[in-house]
């Protein structure tokens, strides 16, 4: 709750200087609100690792298993497990091509 707070503080104090002291500059205090988004979308891009499923539909599959790994043992797997968990050489089938073909079928069959 304390970013929620801190944000509109900064709200404030970013339309008082700037509508007082810039000559009522609205489009400044505009970008003074959107920097906080830059900023933590340029964050985001660098730290928040893919999605694996986003990964294996494109075909990345030894990413996805890395990433999953990873989130295996920031929940409090050790590594050995999760090595145990996705063996190297661990092959994840992509099942939304299959799920799509199931579908279409059954859609056209009921038609």
């Amino acid at each position: 709750n304390y970013f929620w707070t801190l944000g509109t503080l900064l709200v404030v104090g970013s339309a008082y200087v700037s509508l007082q002291y810039l000559n009522d500059n609205w489009r400044l205090l505009v970008a003074f609100c959107s920097l906080p988004c830059f900023v933590s979308a340029c964050v985001a891009h660098i730290y928040v690792p893919e999605s694996p499923r986003w990964l294996i539909t494109t075909g990345r599959m030894d990413e996805a298993v890395t990433i999953l790994r990873h989130a295996a043992m920031q929940n409090g797997m050790d590594e050995s497990r999760a090595m145990d968990l996705f063996p190297e050489g661990t092959r994840i089938r992509d099942i939304s091509e299959q799920q799509r073909e199931v579908g279409a079928r059954t859609s056209s069959s009921t038609s």
